[in-house]
């Protein structure tokens, strides 16, 4: 769906992101408990997530996934990816939505934003296959954020909305 990096980036630099930057949802592979590719809601627009249920489920792979995207912890791939090897190797992708008039991206950056942006608000089930539950739950989710956004008397067009993807080196 889309290309991740094995690594670390620059991309995010906290001086161009303003307190607007909302991560709405992951995608994760193959990390501890989250086996194949899982799409994970996190919020649509609050200012307060928590995570309730049973040991062992995911609550905290969740907060570690993100600790490895953004701080660079080590990779807890999943036991399946243990003894298979590379080709199902991990990776962490956060999914973003900012509001564009609270960055001030490079020239470069900013056409990757709209590039991006305007494929995730744009791409329709028809174009992917729906059939796959994340990405069912990704439109879902989708969905929930385009209605919360024109409750606030904007438009998606306001808000750049992507995942960054990355790769475990497993």
């Amino acid at each position: 769906m889309w290309g991740c990096w094995r690594g670390g980036s620059s991309f995010f630099n906290k001086e161009q992101f303003g307190a607007s930057t909302m991560i709405t949802a992951v995608f994760l592979r193959n990390y501890k408990c989250y086996q194949n590719i899982n799409f994970i809601p996190i919020s649509t627009n609050s200012k307060f997530t928590a995570y309730v249920g049973n040991n062992g489920i995911g609550k905290s792979a969740i907060l570690e996934a993100l600790d490895t995207f953004f701080n660079g912890a080590g990779w807890q791939p999943n036991s399946v990816t243990k003894y298979q090897g590379a080709h199902i190797a991990p990776y962490v992708a956060p999914v973003f939505l900012i509001d564009k008039g609270d960055v001030k991206p490079t020239k470069v950056q900013l056409e990757q934003l709209d590039k991006l942006s305007k494929f995730f608000w744009e791409v329709t089930e028809i174009k992917v296959n729906i059939q796959n539950p994340f990405m069912k739950a990704f439109f879902e989710h989708r969905g929930e954020l385009l209605k919360k956004i024109k409750e606030q008397n904007k438009q998606s067009s306001d808000y750049y909305f992507f995942p960054v993807c990355k790769q475990s080196r497993w």
